[in-house]
């Protein structure tokens, strides 16, 4: 419950959008099932939060509300998916923070203010830097100086090019004056996978997705990029408490 308690408070800014019109007036809504379009692979974050609210959407309102994952090109597939959808209210889709990114680096066949409706925030979440423990880091002061003595040679996951992870651990290596090699995936589930496989050695992840790891002893956590250190994680310091802006 700590968990899903966190996914709910903290994870990544989503928005259900509705890709309608409003149902004709009498008439009972939902009347069939519900498609949820989640543009990443399963088990990352965004898949997490989309079917715990489905769930619950489901046994609320007496339809189904059913997932359907549309990977890549840092979510811009899922969203077009959702965008041309039928506009008659039965298609959702859960917007990620790429969605705001992704105008700056893909050529998009929609207009990403015009051909969606916002609906609600469902939650937001920071980002915790996380890497396999067979690195030897254990905290950012140690990743950076192994960074820098080999530059280049440690590598981190995204969920793709373009992604808020994928900007995140740019931004981050930016700051710290550091050559991370990125490797991207179709998702946070594929590339909190291979992290954990050690394929990889680090990752800026959600709470929900990567604590239950930490605590399991199959990943280290480093830091949290927000200011100040999370109130349900206060043994994990913040990226500024090691002088990283």
């Amino acid at each position: 419950m700590r968990t899903i308690r966190s996914a709910l408070c903290y994870t990544l800014a989503a928005t259900a959008a509705l890709i309608a019109s409003p149902p004709l007036s009498g008439q009972q809504y939902p009347s069939k099932a519900v498609k949820v379009v989640v543009a990443f692979a399963p088990g990352g974050g965004n898949d997490f939060i989309a079917r715990f609210v489905a769930q619950r959407l489901s046994t609320a309102l007496g339809q189904q509300f059913i997932i359907e994952n549309k990977p890549g090109a840092g979510g811009s597939i899922g969203f077009e998916a959702g965008v041309r959808s039928q506009p008659d209210g039965y298609t959702l889709t859960l917007i990620s923070p790429s969605y705001t990114t992704n105008p700056n680096l893909y050529k998009l066949s929609f207009d990403p203010v015009a051909d969606i409706t916002p609906i609600v925030q469902i939650s937001q979440e920071p980002l915790i830097i996380v890497v396999n423990p067979s690195l030897p880091a254990k905290n950012i002061q140690e990743l950076i100086a192994l960074t820098k003595a080999k530059p280049g040679s440690i590598n981190f996951a995204s969920s793709g090019s373009g992604s808020v992870l994928h900007l995140a651990g740019e931004l981050f290596a930016i700051k710290a004056g550091i050559k991370l090699t990125h490797v991207p995936y179709k998702g946070n589930g594929p590339a909190l996978t291979d992290t954990l496989a050690g394929q990889t050695n680090l990752l800026l992840g959600t709470n929900s997705d990567v604590m239950p790891h930490v605590r399991a002893g199959r990943l280290r956590a480093l830091a949290v990029t927000t200011t100040q250190r999370l109130p349900v994680e206060l043994d994990i310091p913040s990226v500024a408490e090691a002088a990283v802006p």
